[in-house]
């Protein structure tokens, strides 16, 4: 009977050690991103006179933008100013996105820029680089790949809980694109003109791989479930791949087609001059950034408003204080690329509940849940600030740490105390059985 007990006492134990994990496993940082304003694609005799950028910070997790720009034509000709605002696309739908002119809404388009280097993290963006590929990359040449190539797609058919495949071609190294799902211990030999990986079978029925055209007479393609196989046009298949991922949104301003096609075959030629030259095709739909671009007419001498209303997501922190604490971002860095940059202000609306500015990296002035900061010049580094429940300065951070280990602490001494009385009662029982045994026998 005192086995019984253990067993019973063991068990509770290891629920309660369940609980509080669940307790303690809450998702303490999730990281937003950095907001980045407007600035023109080329040179021109442009000046930015004034940008106020207003933040409703009423809704604590989300900022509601509007960023306002008066530019002037410094010149006494016609200009054409292209201009660029970049979107970090984990935050933002198109579709919440306003420009207007003068006051009146104003069309605009969405690019693409791809590059898993620079882009992937999605945190930062490096604007000199960004520029550069704006201007440079539009009427790319391809060296490694031809668009209109014919490729093979291999679909295979995922009813084996493990379907292995192995390709491999005796003279040249492997160029594949595929897709990474539920793929097990893909190895690719020395050489790189073998490969063998098994997929499991998971939620989705298909599984696609791309061979190149051009190596096809000597592939070898072993499967050990069954598969069928497809020719295409290179530029057809990735038409496929991008309407297959972006058929659930809605978007506006873009022809997913034209602005993003031309942009993943450049990726795609690029990755082929990798040793491996194997690319999974996720990264293409993951590593890029979104463009907003337009282009904004000026008569000589003329001055215009350009407004742009978004959303912008803070970043999560409840590692050091029992609520969590959102901070936001805003680089500035792009105010160089006018021909002039004079005045900044930055104006925040704070709610009922969050209505505390505990933390900001450029002086505000306050009126009640309101703070304004005006600069004459732009500063260098990144402006951010912080919003909290309560009125805290940072050095009190630790006192709310504690506060939360208490928390924690406490609910893990109770769940101790729960056991040992369900560990005592249990044992009592069993002894009372026992004695109870005892005096039948006897």
């Amino acid at each position: 009977m005192k086995k019984r007990a253990v067993i019973l006492s063991m068990l509770v134990i290891l629920l309660v050690f369940q609980i509080f994990i669940d307790i303690n496993s809450e998702v303490n940082l999730i990281n937003g991103n950095i907001a980045y304003t407007a600035f023109p694609a080329s040179d021109a005799p442009v000046s930015m006179d004034e940008e106020t950028i207003t933040i409703d910070n009423t809704t604590e997790n989300v900022g509601n933008v509007n960023d306002k720009y008066i530019m002037a034509n410094t010149s006494n000709e016609r200009v054409s100013l292209p201009i660029i605002f970049p979107i970090l696309k984990n935050v933002n739908e198109h579709k919440d996105i306003e420009l207007l002119i003068n006051g009146e809404k104003k069309d605009y388009s969405i690019k693409w820029l791809l590059d898993s280097e620079k882009y992937s993290n999605n945190n930062y963006i490096n604007i000199d680089e960004l520029l550069f590929d704006f201007n440079n990359k539009q009427n790319f040449k391809f060296k490694n790949i031809n668009p209109n190539e014919m490729v093979w797609i291999y679909e295979v058919l995922l009813e084996d809980e493990k379907n292995e495949i192995k390709i491999e071609n005796s003279k040249e190294s492997l160029k594949i694109l595929y897709e990474p799902l539920y793929i097990d211990k893909y190895k690719l030999n020395n050489s790189g003109n073998s490969a063998e990986f098994t997929i499991e079978k998971g939620t989705k029925e298909k599984f696609q791989i791309v061979l190149f055209d051009k190596q096809l007479s000597d592939i070898a393609f072993e499967c050990n479930s069954v598969y069928t196989k497809k020719q295409m046009n290179l530029s057809q298949y990735i038409r496929q791949v991008i309407n297959r991922s972006y058929n659930k949104f809605e978007f506006e301003n873009i022809n997913i087609n034209s602005e993003l096609l031309p942009h993943i075959l450049y990726y795609i030629d690029n990755n082929m001059e990798n040793e491996n030259k194997v690319l999974p095709l996720d990264n293409i739909l993951n590593n890029y950034i979104d463009l907003l671009t337009y282009t904004v007419e000026f008569e000589p001498n003329e001055v215009k408003t350009m407004e742009i209303n978004y959303k912008i997501q803070g970043t999560y922190n409840i590692i050091k204080t029992t609520k969590p604490i959102y901070t936001y971002k805003y680089d500035l860095y792009t105010s160089k690329y006018w021909s002039t940059f004079n005045n900044f202000a930055m104006k925040i609306n704070l709610g009922e509940k969050y209505k505390y500015l505990i933390e900001r990296s450029v002086p505000f002035e306050q009126n009640e849940n309101k703070f304004t900061s005006l600069l004459s010049n732009t500063p260098k580094d990144i402006i951010s600030y912080s919003i909290y429940s309560e009125n805290i300065i940072l050095d009190e951070l630790l006192e709310l740490s504690t506060k939360k280990k208490v928390k924690v602490i406490s609910g893990a001494f109770l769940m101790i105390l729960i056991i040992f009385v369900v560990y005592k009662t249990a044992t009592r029982k069993s002894e009372e059985e026992t004695s109870l045994e005892e005096s039948k026998n006897d």
